[in-house]
């Protein structure tokens, strides 16, 4: 098993919490119909965030193969 493996989840798992509390703020605003702007903007940067961690990983999963 890769030592780094429950570090992904961890950091993963916080990823996906995150987005997941972002997402039910933005729900709730915009039912509400309140301004969700800086909700929206929070998200966009947690959900790039999410997705650069993603392709790290991946870098450095094939790199491990590769050795």
């Amino acid at each position: 098993m890769n030592i780094r493996y429950p570090d992904f989840k961890k950091q993963e798992t916080e990823l996906y919490d995150k987005i997941r509390e972002l997402s039910e703020e933005f729900d709730r605003l915009n039912k509400a119909g309140r301004d969700t702007t800086d909700a929206f903007q929070r998200l966009g940067a947690i959900l790039e965030e999410f997705l650069l961690f993603r392709r790290q990983e991946s870098k450095k999963k094939k790199r491990c193969q590769s050795e």
